[in-house]
């Protein structure tokens, strides 16, 4: 489905007129295809898909305050679950197959280090 919004996005960009929308579409094309949003959108996807679970069964007319209750419990105890070593190297490894087949390079950019601008640093000395 990822390939399908991404070829939407480009279709948007190479077909519009309008100056603006084509930088937006390029924009967001560029930060789609960056492996970090393919980890952040594999890390969720288990998430999201948990929390939509537990608020359908929430919404029922029928349940009662003991069962939802034993309901987000298990969605805790469940959303723990996803956070340790081994759920981290299967979202990674799917994230990795995921930008492989989409042809996005796997490797994660070292964060630039930021400048402290020295401007309106004075040294007085008394």
């Amino acid at each position: 489905m990822l390939q399908a919004v991404l070829d939407t996005i480009e279709h948007v960009g190479d077909t519009t007129s309008d100056g603006s929308t084509r930088g937006k579409a390029v924009g967001l094309l560029a930060s789609i295809q960056k492996f970090e949003f393919i980890i952040c959108l594999c890390s969720l996807s288990a998430v999201l898909q948990l929390l939509n679970s537990v608020s359908e069964c929430l919404q029922q007319h029928s349940i009662d305050l003991l069962q939802a209750q034993k309901l987000i419990s298990a969605l805790r105890n469940e959303i723990e679950s996803l956070r340790t070593d081994e759920k981290w190297n299967q979202t990674l490894k799917t994230a990795t197959d995921l930008a492989r087949d989409l042809r996005i390079d796997t490797e994660l950019q070292q964060e630039r280090r930021k400048k402290i601008p020295t401007r309106g640093r004075f040294n007085y000395r008394a």
